[in-house]
């Protein structure tokens, strides 16, 4: 049996359109970072809140979007750590929110090929992202990677990119520039049709 790899795929046309217009850092002293999906084991969303546990006293604050059965858990860690981390819950079309982030974060333990990642390489947000192999197949070199064993190792990368904005520019530019060369409607319509090519050929 063949096997055939194709890559989903963002409209860089459609993802710019209808851009939220709340204002969740009116101040500008808060670095604001935003996270996105199921609230379930394998998006480790646990991690970041522990994280943010040590940093409860500096100006980070964490967004993270989505529900799911380990809302009631992740509530409780919130409130007992004291981490600057707010659960936003469900919004429609999540990723219109993002523009309105300094950095976009994911802690997954493993992932299959991210969407919402996509949609944060080509609204070109700056991505801060659990060091596993999908991420790395994904992005390549356009996001900074953190280890999942090890919390410091995720805070001195965001202190880091907190404090150098021409690398949160450079990588964010460098993500949406990978999605239009790799990840666009029309790759995936030509995969397809070499799929089906192939396939029409063989039989």
């Amino acid at each position: 049996c063949k096997k055939y790899l194709l890559y989903t795929f963002v409209d860089i046309n459609e993802i710019n359109k209808n851009p939220a217009e709340e204002d969740i850092n009116s101040g500008g002293e808060m670095f604001t970072l935003i996270a996105i999906g199921a609230l379930r084991y394998p998006k480790n969303q646990q991690y970041l809140i522990r994280a943010f546990e040590q940093l409860k006293n500096e100006k980070f604050e964490l967004h993270i979007y989505g529900t799911g059965v380990m809302q009631n858990e992740l509530k409780q860690l919130v409130a007992e750590t004291g981490a600057n981390v707010i659960l936003k819950g469900e919004v429609k079309n999540a990723s219109s929110q993002l523009p309105l982030y300094d950095l976009y974060v994911m802690s997954s333990e493993y992932e299959g090929f991210s969407l919402s990642v996509l949609e944060a390489m080509a609204i070109e947000i700056p991505m801060l992202l659990s060091d596993i192999p999908s991420f790395g197949e994904q992005c390549a070199d356009t996001a900074v990677y953190f280890n999942l064993d090890n919390i410091s190792d995720f805070i001195t990368k965001l202190k880091q990119l907190a404090a150098d904005e021409s690398l949160r520019k450079n990588i964010a530019a460098a993500a949406k520039q990978r999605v239009i060369n790799n990840f666009t409607l029309q790759h995936h319509m030509l995969g397809l049709r070499k799929i089906y090519a192939e396939t029409l050929n063989d039989s």
